[in-house]
């Protein structure tokens, strides 16, 4: 399996940020922008999290319609969506795939009418993971409390969700978010022999080598990455850019 090269865009109150341990959002720039350079670069697919609308639940159409005009990839959107008309106005834009979190637990009923209404390939199960004194819990970025003290489990979570007929899962690592500190190969390992569900995941790319050797490593459906996209190194100063195709051949093939 080739898997797909994904950027992912974070939007605040409208502008492009990235965070570090999915705190301190830092402005890199107009969407618009980024969004025409990575058409322009031919991208597998581009990912957009609007991290302010998790808890509002108001959708910025306007700039999504904006995006998704610029997007000639598959446009995946996460953030804030709790109904279905939400997601018939998203897709109604243009985005291809919508991606959900604290749905899966609040609005069970949701989620299983969304997948019934628009098929498993376009809903996308988000999950995020933190790792804290040695173990893996779930982090739930909708409480004041994010992760259970007591340790529950990831891989049982993850084939729940699986269960509920998702087409893909999304899975964030916390602790990894904007760090450089390289991807959790031997977790990511461990979550692709444990479920069958086609995985993608995001958290501590720091170069273009990390996402050949992951490839090369695991049997991965998607490999997404935020600030190694964005940013010329790793001193932050501001880059929008993505492996050029013979790069991409040369080190994980066609």
């Amino acid at each position: 399996m080739i898997p797909r090269i994904i950027p992912v865009l974070l939007l605040k109150d409208s502008k492009l940020v990235k965070t570090k341990k999915f705190r301190d959002p830092t402005y890199i720039g107009d969407p618009l922008n980024a969004m025409k350079v990575f058409s322009d670069k031919f991208v597998d697919e581009i990912i957009v999290v609007d991290i302010t609308k998790r808890k509002s639940g108001k959708i910025d159409y306007s700039i999504l319609q904006a995006m998704a005009a610029e997007c000639f990839s598959p446009l995946t959107y996460g953030g804030g969506i709790n109904s279905i008309d939400q997601a018939t106005k998203l897709f109604r834009l243009g985005v291809e795939k919508i991606s959900v979190n604290s749905a899966i637990r609040k609005s069970p009923d949701l989620v299983k009418a969304l997948i019934s209404r628009f098929g498993s390939q376009s809903i996308v199960g988000s999950v995020d993971i933190i790792k804290v004194f040695g173990r893996y819990r779930v982090y739930f970025h909708d409480r004041i409390l994010k992760y259970n003290f007591l340790a529950n489990n990831v891989i049982d979570y993850m084939r729940l969700i699986e269960s509920q007929g998702f087409g893909e899962l999304f899975v964030n690592f916390v602790d990894r978010d904007g760090m450089f500190t390289g991807y959790d190969t031997q977790m990511i390992k461990t979550l692709t022999e444990s479920v069958r569900c086609p995985i993608t995941v995001c958290g501590g790319c720091s170069a273009y080598s990390d996402i050949w050797n992951l490839a090369n490593d695991c049997n991965i459906s998607g490999i997404a990455a935020g600030s190694v996209f964005v940013f010329r190194n790793k001193r932050r100063g501001v880059l929008i850019n993505y492996p050029l195709v013979d790069q991409i051949e040369k080190n994980i093939g066609l």
